[in-house]
């Protein structure tokens, strides 16, 4: 028998963007925006967190957002996947 790695067809940052999806859909919007919170859409994380270009071997990470951690979420996924990890 050949060991085969099961195949996630959502990654974990997926997830957490189909979270932020249903989170949304319970929220009303005008308090949302007198509040102005805004939740973070997957695209737009993944581009922040592309933004890093070198990674210090230590770091400190500011995540202004209150939400579900999209943010930081996106940064830390982008940090593992490179070739020298902080």
């Amino acid at each position: 028998m050949v060991f085969q790695p099961r195949v996630e067809t959502k990654s974990f940052l997926d997830n957490i963007d189909q979270t932020r999806i249903i989170a949304q859909k319970g929220l009303n919007k005008n308090h949302q925006s007198e509040l102005g919170q805004f939740f973070t859409p997957l695209l737009i994380a993944r581009k922040m967190a592309n933004m890093f270009t070198d990674f210090p071997p230590v770091i400190n990470l500011l995540d202004p957002g209150a939400g579900i951690g999209i943010l930081t979420a996106a940064f830390i996924a982008n940090a593992v996947q490179r070739d020298v990890k902080p």
